[in-house]
C-alpha cells in the first residue's frame, strides 16, 4: 500500500467551467489528471484529494465528477474545500454516496483514520491573518477552525497503537508568507512531522514556502504539481 495526495481538481464535467481560463496548463486538465493516476496508482493505494474536487453546486452536477474520481484505481479520501458548496452534513453525504454507489470514497472533513502504520489526519482550515482582504467575519472562522484543527489531532492521537506517524492534510495554506500563527504553532507543538495543503494556485508559487525544523510543509494543489498525485514517502 502507498499513500498519495493531490488537492483543488476543480472537476466541470456537467457545467460549462473551462479551466484554461487560468492557464493554458489547465487544458485538458481532467485527462492528465487520469493519465497520471492510472500511470502509478494500483488498487490497494490510498489517495487523499485536499478539497475544490467539483464546482458543481448540486447533486445532479457533482455525480459525474465523483464517479470520475471513485473510478480511478484506489481508495479516496476527500477534505472539503472552499468550493465545495455541495458538501453536506456527515450523514447525508454518506447516503449520497451509497445511493450512488460511490463505494472508494470515504468524506472526512475533519478527523482521522488509520491506514496501516500511518494515521491520517484531515483538516479544512480558512484565511489566515494577514491574507488579502481579511475581515472580521473571517477571523471568528478562524478561530472555529483553531478548536477544529486541535479535535482533528486529538482523534487521530487516540487512534495510535504506538509511535504510528499523524500526517496533516488540510486545504487552505497553514500560514501565508510563511508568517507562524496559531495553527502552524499547534501543528508543530503535537510534533507533526508532514503536512499537505492546497487552496493556492500558481505553478511558480512560492507565497507558501513555510520553514519549520519540526514539520514539513507541502504545497499540492493539482497545477502547481503538475496534475500528478504526489507520493507521501
Amino acid at each position: 500500500m502507498s499513500l498519495y495526495v493531490i488537492g483543488d481538481l476543480h472537476l466541470g464535467s456537467a457545467i460549462d467551467k473551462p479551466m484554461d481560463i487560468f492557464g493554458e496548463n489547465w487544458s485538458n486538465h481532467q485527462q492528465k489528471i487520469a493519465d497520471n493516476w492510472t500511470g502509478k496508482i494500483k488498487d490497494s493505494d490510498w489517495v487523499v484529494l485536499a478539497g475544490d474536487h467539483s464546482w458543481g453546486t448540486k447533486d445532479t452536477d457533482i455525480i459525474p465528477d465523483l464517479t470520475f474520481i471513485n473510478n480511478l484505481p484506489g481508495n479516496k479520501i476527500l477534505l472539503k474545500g472552499n468550493h465545495d458548496i455541495w458538501w453536506k452534513t456527515t450523514k447525508k453525504n454518506n447516503e449520497f454516496l451509497e445511493k450512488y454507489k460511490l463505494d472508494r470514497l470515504h468524506m472526512l472533513s475533519y478527523g482521522a483514520m488509520r491506514i496501516e502504520n500511518l494515521i491520517v489526519c484531515t483538516f479544512r482550515g480558512w484565511l489566515c491573518p494577514g491574507s488579502e482582504n481579511y475581515t472580521e467575519s473571517d477571523r471568528k472562522i478562524y478561530n472555529r477552525e483553531v478548536l477544529k484543527l486541535r479535535e482533528s489531532i486529538r482523534r487521530a492521537q487516540d487512534l495510535r497503537h504506538g509511535n504510528e506517524e499523524i500526517i496533516l492534510f488540510m486545504h487552505f495554506p497553514p500560514c501565508i508568507n510563511g508568517e507562524k500563527n496559531e495553527i502552524t504553532q499547534i501543528i508543530e507543538e503535537n510534533d507533526i512531522k508532514r503536512c499537505y495543503f492546497g487552496h493556492i494556485h500558481g505553478i511558480n508559487n512560492k507565497d507558501c514556502d513555510i520553514h519549520s525544523p519540526v514539520t514539513k510543509y507541502k504545497l499540492i494543489s493539482a497545477d502547481f504539481i503538475g496534475f500528478d498525485p504526489v507520493l507521501v514517502e
